[in-house]
């Protein structure tokens, strides 16, 4: 397969039986020359790399076959690491699957920008601390349960993930980056209040976001939900007691 770069987008050719493909930015399903559309289409920090899981293309990458590349780059043991980078992989990851159970020691574990549809298979992390799943075509928050002891930051941007149910059980998350996903409404933003430690939100670019931005009231909405919040967006939180109190003095 050959890769070729444009600012934007990227134009991959691909074997004389497909059409040509085009990969929109920002986007995780590709749209091919013949008007269809086919899931999975991931791109790589500055649009310079693309993966895919296209039927008869190249056959998706394992976890097993990931970490053993990641071990002859690294000089470490996936047993021993503490963390460990498994993002971008061509063809890329589709499945999160039991060789994860051999990341025993590992505490920041990037799996961004590859296909994956489900959270699965964590048990074995029990010292998971960071976990980055950004670009993958994730639709629910199920399987986290099983770090929610001790998972601190996840990154979850650029999924399709609509509903929060599930996100209670992370009693120690303290950073969710989950912005462009497809949460639009409140019913399921207040989910988030359940979280104890959460400090630090990004969700720009979901749908209940640009809506409630439009209107020039997201921030005020959003901590009043959340009120523990110290940063959303990027922008510190800045509560309407102390604001009260700076005016008094």
């Amino acid at each position: 397969m050959n890769y070729t770069t444009a600012v934007s987008v990227v134009i991959i050719t691909v074997p004389h039986s497909h059409p040509a493909v085009r990969v929109e930015k920002h986007k995780n399903t590709w749209k091919t020359g013949d008007g269809g559309r086919r899931d999975c289409a991931c791109v790589l920090s500055g649009d310079t790399s693309i993966a895919t899981s296209e039927d008869n293309m190249a056959k998706a990458t394992t976890i097993k076959e990931a970490l053993a590349k990641w071990e002859e780059k690294s000089g470490e043991k996936v047993g021993e690491a503490k963390a460990v980078k498994l993002y971008g992989q061509i063809p890329p990851i589709e499945k999160m699957d039991a060789s994860l159970s051999t990341l025993i020691n590992c505490e920041k574990l990037s799996l961004s920008t590859n296909c994956i549809e489900k959270i699965a298979n964590l048990n074995g992390l029990k010292n998971l601390k960071i976990l980055s799943l950004g670009r993958n075509n994730i639709k629910n928050l199920n399987g986290l349960e099983a770090v929610g002891d001790t998972l601190e930051e996840l990154w979850i941007s650029y999924n399709l993930i609509e509903k929060l149910k599930g996100i209670h059980v992370m009693k120690k998350l303290r950073v969710l980056y989950m912005s462009n996903n497809l949460v639009k409404e409140w019913g399921e933003f207040v989910k988030l209040a359940d979280l104890p430690s959460l400090v630090d939100l990004v969700f720009v670019g979901n749908p209940l976001e640009e809506k409630y931005s439009a209107e020039g009231t997201w921030i005020d909405e959003a901590t009043k939900r959340v009120p523990n919040l110290k940063k959303l967006d990027g922008t510190p939180v800045i509560k309407h007691e102390e604001e009260e109190r700076e005016g008094e003095s």
